[in-house]
């Protein structure tokens, strides 16, 4: 259901009315500042100097005068909502927990989602027991294995022993003999 536009335009009016609101008051505090300005000009004593900065004053606060008319116009202006958009394609229902399963894939857990011919997975990086090290299997992140010690693989591997070197697998628990 669609909020109902005056309400809309009413938020919007206020949030505009809020962001302005702070312009306003520095537009005042520099309208005092030129005016006490336009006054210190007016005794200089080198009456060219002060003739062009007292121009220099005039055309700023005609600037100001500016600005602060279109403040005052965005302020007043009233907002219409606009003719509606054309109406869009329906989308296809999202994957939900009816059809979810966990799922021992082997290598690790997975999450899945199926739904008929749509399949989504999601490997779980959480402590998988694979059991003795093989040189030619991958391991993915998580996975645990026995070699010299208990090991995890703290990033996705394949053909690097535990123990050599800094690779991606952390000692859990050392060999006891």
């Amino acid at each position: 259901m669609l909020p109902d536009p005056t309400l809309v335009a009413d938020v919007v009016v206020e949030a505009v009315k809020a962001t302005v609101a702070p312009l306003l008051a520095r537009l005042a505090a520099t309208e005092t500042a030129l005016v006490a300005l336009q006054a210190t000009i007016a005794q200089a004593a080198k009456a060219e100097a002060a003739a062009a900065l007292e121009r220099r004053v005039e055309a700023l606060l005609a600037d100001v005068g500016t600005v602060r008319e279109k403040v005052a116009a965005v302020e007043v202006k009233t907002l219409q909502p606009g003719p509606p958009g054309t109406p869009g394609k329906d989308g296809a229902d999202g994957l939900g927990f009816d059809e979810l399963e966990c799922v021992d894939d082997g290598t690790g857990m997975v999450l899945r989602l199926t739904r008929g011919d749509q399949v989504k997975s999601v490997a779980l990086a959480i402590p998988y027991d694979r059991g003795p090290f093989r040189i030619e299997e991958a391991y993915a992140k998580g996975n645990c294995v026995v070699h010299n010690g208990y090991w995890i693989a703290k990033a996705a591997t394949k053909g690097i022993r535990p123990g050599e070197g800094p690779g991606p697998w952390r000692l859990i628990q050392k060999s006891v003999r």
